[in-house]
């Protein structure tokens, strides 16, 4: 499957940095078409926060998720992926909320549910 001009049929723990590069140009493209519906550029920032993410770009990667959830404020996946973001700056509390607004969103999702529970127990010994 090809999204944002990279092969993702290769695995995202396969991507490169010049895989990275590409979503981030390809992604700002759609947010900067006056075209663009509003979920396409609210899917754009979160690509891009995503790549931002992997690049180590942290605070660029909330930002963007923030946007994309500014745009479709049901949006699980930039939640928990800010919830990660703000958890390796070792923003703990933010993490914990962005965590819990996906599992809010999506109550089967068992990964942001173990990640609620962890911070919960951890935030408690500090």
């Amino acid at each position: 499957m090809n999204i944002y001009g990279v092969d993702w049929s290769k695995g995202e723990e396969n991507l490169t940095e010049d895989d990275y590069n590409l979503i981030i140009s390809e992604a700002s493209k759609v947010i900067s078409e006056n075209t663009a519906e509003k979920r396409d550029i609210a899917i754009a920032y979160s690509f891009r926060g995503n790549a931002y993410q992997h690049m180590g770009k942290l605070q660029e990667a909330i930002s963007d998720y923030t946007l994309a959830i500014e745009l479709l404020p049901d949006n699980r996946s930039a939640y928990y992926n800010r919830g990660g973001a703000y958890f390796d700056l070792k923003n703990y509390s933010e993490a914990l909320y962005n965590f819990s607004k996906a599992l809010e969103i999506d109550p089967t999702d068992r990964s942001a549910l173990n990640w609620v529970n962890q911070l919960t127990e951890y935030l408690k010994t500090i």
